[in-house]
Order: structure tokens, then sequence, then C-alpha cells
């Protein structure tokens, strides 16, 4: 279990570089668009480490960093099964490592291979792993990317269904919101919680 976790959090923060190099870089771009091209002469012989880094990122043929960059949709891949390694193999408290994924989820989970590690990942697991994680999960209900929503709808279901009381709650709260895709999709859930917990779930709407 300690491989596998230790393992797993050292490659967790290599795609946490390469995350916050991407967004650094996006962000050096629109400055620089912002700013157009009036760049004077002094200001260009002052920023000769820019300039290279700039013709690096231009170049058509990517340095080892960039390949990685360009191909860090493997990376959250390989972490996600690691995580789900360590989380199956752990006895005690994982819960870092459950947020680790988490992360992980909502940043690329949006990608085909990765949605598809982790549709792997939740059925390798115990289902009372994400008890300590509802309210994270609740969080993104309404999540505008179609993998991710879905997975997090079909998870909460099965949640629901094995620890209904846990879920009760948050949901109810979820389905008041004044935001209509938020109410929409907690409501969506309740819906199918009913075909199993029909009296908890009326009981809960009845008291909210």
């Amino acid at each position: 279990w300690q491989a596998w976790h230790a393992w797993a959090v050292m490659n967790f923060e290599a795609v946490l570089h390469y995350k916050h190099q991407n967004q650094a870089r996006d962000e050096k771009k629109k400055l620089r668009h912002a700013s157009g091209a009036s760049i004077t002469s002094a200001n260009t012989e002052g920023s000769n480490s820019e300039s290279d880094a700039e013709s690096t990122e231009n170049s058509p043929i990517p340095s080892p960093v960039q390949k990685k960059v360009t191909e860090v949709p493997f990376f959250p891949v390989y972490v996600e099964r690691l995580f789900f390694g360590s989380i199956s193999l752990s006895r005690g408290n994982n819960l870092q490592d459950t947020l680790r994924v988490l992360t992980l989820w909502f940043d690329y989970g949006h990608w085909p291979d990765v949605n598809e590690a982790l549709v792997e990942g939740v059925k390798a697991i115990q289902i009372d792993t994400w008890l300590q994680v509802i309210p994270q999960l609740i969080a993104r209900i309404d999540t505008p990317r179609p993998l991710v929503g879905r997975l997090i709808h079909q998870l909460l279901t099965d949640i629901g269904r094995y620890h209904p009381q846990a879920l009760i709650y948050p949901l109810t709260v979820a389905s008041k919101s004044t935001t209509t895709a938020r109410h929409n999709a907690a409501n969506k859930i309740l819906k199918n919680m009913c075909e199993h917990s029909n009296t908890l779930v009326q009981q809960a709407m009845m008291v909210s």
C-alpha cells in the first residue's frame, strides 16, 4: 500500500506541476496579446530569458518538457489508477488519496481516457470510501462537463442506494438551490433514491 501511495503522490505532483506550467504559459500569452506588438528594443534586450522561453514554446520541435505538457492526459490516467490501487489496498484513513482522485477527476475527467480510468476505479473500491467526500461530490453535481457530471451522478446514485441517510440532507439542500442546473441535478438523484428509499426522501422534503 505505501509503495502505491508514494508513487501515486509523486506522479500527482508532476500533474500539478504541468498544470501550473500550462496555466502560466497561457497567462503569459494573454498578457502578450493584451500589450500588443509595441515592445521597445530596450525591453526586448532586457528580457532575453523570456524571449528564449517564447522561442522554445514556438519551436516546431518540442522540448522534452513541452512534450510532457502536451501529453499530460497520460499522467492523470496513470495517477488515477495508482491512487485507486492505493485506496483499495489501504486499511486506514485514505481521505487524502480520495481527495487527490477528486482533484484529477474534476480537472481532467472530461477527457474520455481519464473518464474510462475513473469508471474502472470507482467500481474497484468500496462504496464507503466516498462517504467522506460527499460534500465535494455534491458541490459538482451541476458541472457543465457531461462526462464528469454523468459519473458523479452515477456514483451519488450508488451511494444513495447503500447509504441513503448520508446523502439525503445535502441533496435536499441542493434541490432548493436557485441555480436551475443544480436544482435539477439534485432532484434527478433524489428521484432515483425514491425507488428504494421513498419514505426517507418524502420525509426529508417535508422537513425542508
